[in-house]
């Protein structure tokens, strides 16, 4: 018997999340009330869950749901200012994310993959890795792939759990504990969330705080100083075997990706470029050490891997000449230095722009000399464009409203072959015109298409 079995358990926030998570709880004869602030009389979910015994309450958040409470289950981006959660505070409920039930249920090992940036792509490489194998059965879930409750849920003994997990989701954990963490870096994010810098890295770290001697950890030797400022607030356990990879300066002086000084692979025949993604490719590789997994299949996986949507990705086009590329998922500056650092020997058109953060653009300054052409839209464009305008006077600027506007503009002034890269590498969120970034690299990838189509039929200079 675990934690999670015959209580009442509210869940705060329907979603995909949400959803499966209430179908995985009433399987333990739990007594499971769930909370939407939206109207979810027409929803496909709300009957289903009814069905299964869910009492379903939406359209406002009645505090009375808490009584009795055992756990309140938050959807990851509802803020703990809240007042569902401020009240389950005072009355020492404790609010978790579905990760921690997914930790508790879970018959098998589990990988926890967080960072500022890279995440997602470990995630996939590791899973691709591990299921290349054979000798076990990865599933991606958590913030990618399958809700991680409904993961663990369905998981066998032979199974290993790759979770991807956000600070959101993280800082909602109590005793989650992954046999394998990965922290890929530490850097400035979500502070309208966490409300500083310290505070999201604290939220971060909640990944290794109850990692013991049996644990092992691989993070970057950036992410290895960030703990070191932090240890009298992060206490990690000192028998937590860390493993601190090379970083990339280490990289650039070789050739190929070791392990111990016996080459996997050579960097030049690796599918994925960019030189964070050889950082990426020795953490899959300490991975594959830890599982003891077959160095030849190991092997084959680091140099086949061929990256994520959304992230440094290659739209295919017949009739623009230049290299474009989408990196929808580069939601803050860090993501697109490291885009701008793997095209640093090209010329570049930029295109950046989203959801007003006050995000500081600073960190991409040292990798700007290959922009030509910034084409900046949305919410922050304003400001986007007097910092490229004060900072590298070197650089033409454009803004505009919308994406569509923006690629409309490069056809019609007949920019699209005037660099040898056009990345669309936002640098800020989605959310000031999109759901999310998925969908904003779709549309994207679809406009760009539409005007290669309208090139090789009508033609461009």
């Amino acid at each position: 018997m675990h934690r999670f079995e015959h209580k009442k358990i509210l869940i705060l926030g329907l979603g995909v999340s949400g959803y499966e998570t209430a179908k995985v709880l009433k399987k333990y004869n739990n007594d499971v009330v769930l909370n939407e602030q939206q109207d979810l009389t027409n929803h496909p979910y709300k009957k289903e869950l009814i069905n299964l015994g869910v009492q379903v309450i939406d359209q406002h958040h009645p505090l009375e749901l808490l009584e009795g409470i055992d756990y309140l289950v938050k959807n990851p981006g509802i803020p703990y200012s809240h007042e569902m959660i401020v009240e389950a505070n005072k009355r020492q409920i404790p609010v978790i994310t579905e990760v921690e039930i997914a930790y508790e249920i879970a018959p098998c090992k589990i990988i926890g993959i967080t960072g500022t940036n890279g995440k997602t792509t470990i995630t996939q490489w590791i899973t691709n890795m591990i299921n290349h194998d054979g000798t076990y059965k990865a599933i991606a879930c958590g913030n990618i792939g399958h809700v991680a409750t409904k993961a663990a849920y369905e998981a066998s003994e032979n199974s290993i759990l790759v979770m991807e997990l956000s600070s959101f989701q993280l800082q909602g954990t109590i005793h989650f504990k992954p046999d394998i963490a990965i922290i890929s870096n530490l850097y400035e994010a979500h502070i309208d969330y966490h409300g500083s810098i310290k505070d999201y890295h604290l939220a971060k770290l909640n990944l290794i705080r109850r990692m013991d001697g049996q644990g092992v950890m691989i993070c970057s030797d950036q992410v290895a100083n960030t703990m070191d400022k932090l240890k009298d607030e992060l206490q990690i356990n000192k028998n937590l075997n860390i493993n601190v990879i090379p970083n990339e300066s280490i990289l650039k002086d070789d050739s190929s990706i070791k392990i111990d000084g016996h080459e996997i692979a050579k960097i030049e025949q690796m599918v994925i470029k960019g030189s964070h993604n050889y950082e990426n490719a020795l953490c899959v590789c300490a991975v594959s050490e830890q599982l003891k997994l077959n160095r030849q299949s190991l092997s084959q996986s680091i140099v086949k891997f061929s990256g994520v949507e959304h992230r440094l990705e290659v739209v295919n086009t017949k009739s623009i000449k230049a290299l474009v590329i989408n990196d929808s998922k580069a939601t803050n500056p860090t993501a697109t230095m490291f885009a701008l650092k793997a095209f640093e020997k090209s010329t570049i058109t930029l295109i950046a722009g989203g959801l007003e953060r006050s995000q500081q653009f600073d960190e991409v300054n040292d990798y700007f000399e290959a922009v030509k052409y910034a084409l900046v839209y949305g919410e922050n464009k304003n400001r986007l464009a007097d910092f490229i305008k004060h900072n590298h006077p070197h650089v033409m600027v454009y803004k505009a409203e919308t994406l569509i506007e923006v690629i409309d503009f490069l056809y019609t002034d007949k920019l699209f072959n005037l660099t040898d890269v056009i990345l669309f590498s936002p640098m800020s969120a989605s959310w000031d015109q999109y759901k999310t970034y998925e969908q904003r690299g779709e549309e994207y990838k679809k406009i760009v298409q539409h005007i290669d189509h309208s090139i090789s039929n009508y033609g461009v200079e």
